[in-house]
């Protein structure tokens, strides 16, 4: 249910409604049961797959042995590697080793990778002790709450509690309000620019240069704008019902590095990365050669996480080596290389946002040797 469409604004009304009109007790209940039809509209079976997993994950939870909420994670991670990058696996070794196998054709269940994260961080938190053990109701309240389902932001269970907020109108009319924002800024602003780099990334071989760098541009605004506007509606949306999400941009295009770029980008994601990848691995623990190794691999698999196509890997990797290089930089740069203010803050921003839309090109194309073939006749080769 996408929420650019009536389906879900009508769907939103009526829920909103109810919820309204129930007793404080039963609203839990309300946003529950809301969950559940809002997932079971894309796909029944999904549904009771991913019903049945929370069931199986909460279960585990309650255990506090090391050895069940690794199987816990194993089984979440496992799943998600079946359902989304099976396909991605068979063919890959069918062509680099002609192993003819052959890949069953799946239907990948709605935000899958949403659903597995959330897990992960539960499962790590309780055995952790960060989190406290909730109530089924509180589970599942937290697992299927309709306006973070289809893309964010990425909740922790701690703060999803403590951010609860009081149901009153002024909330209602401040979610509403937020949604607006993010519903305009998605129809008026990054559905309008569709038309400056769709037939141009499908075909870069036929494009001008100037096309090609017009595409460029008009991608990233386009997945700036399109993305913040779905985590407008999601934290609006929320707001009615009176919780508060995390906020999930913060004017990212103004990075002048991309350690900070990475803390305005998709938030929600890059400290889940920091917590249940980077940190884990090793972080900065292990000496600074394998912290920068383990910056690369952490960003290469938040790539593999976006897709399932080797472009998002290389996407990943871009954005790894290119952390891994900022963090040497800021770590062993000279004295004599810093510029005045004003020239230093407007390279390193020039530098920044060109690095990010260059990336976006792998992230952009259908395949790699598209992405190539893009990056190529831009620079005139």
């Amino acid at each position: 249910m996408i929420f650019t469409t009536y389906t879900f604004l009508v769907f939103f009304a009526i829920t909103l409604s109810v919820y309204a009109l129930a007793p404080a007790k039963w609203r839990p209940y309300v946003m529950i049961l809301a969950g559940f039809v809002f997932y079971a509209y894309d796909s029944l079976a999904h549904f009771l797959l991913l019903l049945a997993l929370t069931l199986i994950i909460y279960t585990l939870s309650r255990s506090r042995k090391k050895s069940v909420f690794a199987a816990g994670i194993v089984f979440s991670v496992g799943l998600l590697f079946y359902y989304k990058y099976w396909k991605m696996a068979v063919t890959s070794l069918d062509q680099w080793f002609g192993a003819d196998l052959t890949a069953v054709k799946l239907a990948v269940p709605l935000a899958i990778s949403f659903f597995v994260f959330e897990f992960v961080h539960y499962l790590v938190d309780v055995y952790k002790g960060k989190a406290q053990r909730v109530t089924l109701r509180e589970f599942f309240l937290f697992i299927f709450f309709f306006p973070s389902l289809v893309a964010g932001p990425i909740k922790r269970i701690q703060s999803f509690e403590r951010d609860k907020i009081s149901f009153t109108a002024a909330d209602v009319q401040q979610g509403l309000f937020r949604m607006g924002i993010g519903l305009f800024k998605k129809i008026a602003f990054a559905d309008s620019l569709n038309p400056l780099f769709v037939t141009v990334f499908a075909d870069p071989a036929s494009a001008t240069v100037p096309a090609l760098w017009v595409a460029m541009y008009a991608y990233a605004f386009k997945i700036y704008l399109d993305f913040s506007a779905y985590s407008d509606v999601a934290i609006g949306a929320a707001q009615c019902f009176g919780y508060h999400l995390p906020e999930n941009f913060n004017w990212p295009y103004i990075s002048r590095n991309l350690g900070e770029f990475w803390r305005r980008w998709h938030i929600s994601l890059s400290s889940w990365i920091r917590d249940y990848l980077y940190i884990p691995l090793g972080g900065n623990r292990k000496g600074f050669a394998k912290g920068l190794w383990f910056l690369f691999l952490a960003m290469t698999i938040s790539g593999l996480w976006h897709g399932a196509n080797w472009t998002f890997v290389v996407w990943g990797m871009w954005h790894g080596a290119g952390q891994a290089v900022n963090k040497i930089w800021s770590t062993y740069r000279p004295e004599q290389a810093v510029l005045p203010r004003p020239i230093g803050n407007l390279l390193a921003w020039a530098l920044t946002f060109h690095f990010v839309c260059f990336g976006w090109v792998f992230f952009a194309s259908p395949s790699l040797r598209a992405s190539f073939v893009f990056l190529q006749r831009m620079m005139g080769a």
